[in-house]
């Protein structure tokens, strides 16, 4: 079991790696505009995700909670979607290639999201979403398109990448160039998308074994585990009613016949 902690938790390592990795063009080089795009958004909470669930395995300690990781799951797994399909087709000639060698939108695009998706398969336990999850993922997405609206308004020449003027990460939300319908309509369609594909990692989560494929935790550590959270939801109630003091003062107890009540 020992073995398999570490084996799983170097796997959730390289995923936290590749995934800054994959943009670290940003912090190398000092291209902090690169942060509008969703692409780096979502593969930096990868990295904060998973370099969380690595130390949590290895250490035994509290996971990533179930909402996080399935939001995060769905987020990186849109980048891969969008960036593959949707998006122009990379030229890996010619893009900054992270470690010296491995182009980054391979990294981001490709990488990443699989070995996310098959550390949730294989690595994570599951019928843990509830069913109002896939209702509240979107809103990260919601903020992120209202940000990139404020960065294009304030500084309306702020480019997103070295030595371009466009503040607008993707041709899909370029106002000035598909106006507002068009920008309106993207909303309601990504919203629907997001929610479908959101249900349909709710099915997934609900149809897989409770249980990971590759568990690293035995069923004494899951009731060990188990007693724990109940013994702070204990004391979590005994702080919020502390027990009464029922030692009374003989003093002011009646006394009738020579005795206090209950005891003649």
């Amino acid at each position: 079991m020992r073995t398999r902690r570490i084996i799983v938790s170097l796997v959730e390592l390289l995923i936290c790696v590749l995934a800054w990795a994959g943009i670290s063009q940003s912090y190398c080089q000092g291209q902090w505009e690169e942060f509008t795009y969703f692409t780096y958004q979502s593969n930096f909470v990868v990295g904060v995700v998973y370099l969380w669930a690595s130390i949590a395995t290895i250490t035994g300690g509290k996971q990533p909670w179930a909402w996080l990781r399935g939001g995060v799951l769905l987020y990186i797994f849109t980048t891969g979607l969008v960036a593959n399909f949707i998006l122009p087709a990379p030229d890996y000639a010619t893009e900054y290639r992270a470690f010296g060698f491995i182009p980054n939108s391979l990294l981001v695009h490709i990488s990443v999201p699989i070995l996310c998706l098959l550390d949730y398969v294989l690595f994570e336990r599951h019928k843990h979403y509830k069913w109002w999850y896939p209702l509240t993922w979107p809103l990260y997405i919601y903020c992120w398109f209202v940000f990139v609206i404020i960065r294009a308004s304030a500084f309306p020449h702020a480019g997103v990448d070295p030595g371009s003027h466009d503040p607008y990460p993707y041709f899909f939300i370029n106002i000035p160039k598909v106006g507002w319908g068009s920008i309106l309509k993207t909303f309601i369609l990504f919203t629907i998308f997001f929610l479908v594909l959101g249900y349909i990692l709710y099915g997934i989560d609900k149809a897989l074994p409770r249980t990971a494929v590759v568990p690293t935790t035995t069923l004494q550590d899951l009731r060990e585990r188990a007693q724990r959270s109940k013994d702070r939801r204990i004391a979590r109630i005994e702080n919020q009613w502390p027990r009464e003091n029922l030692s009374l003062d003989a003093s002011a107890v009646p006394v009738q016949d020579g005795a206090p009540h209950g005891l003649d």
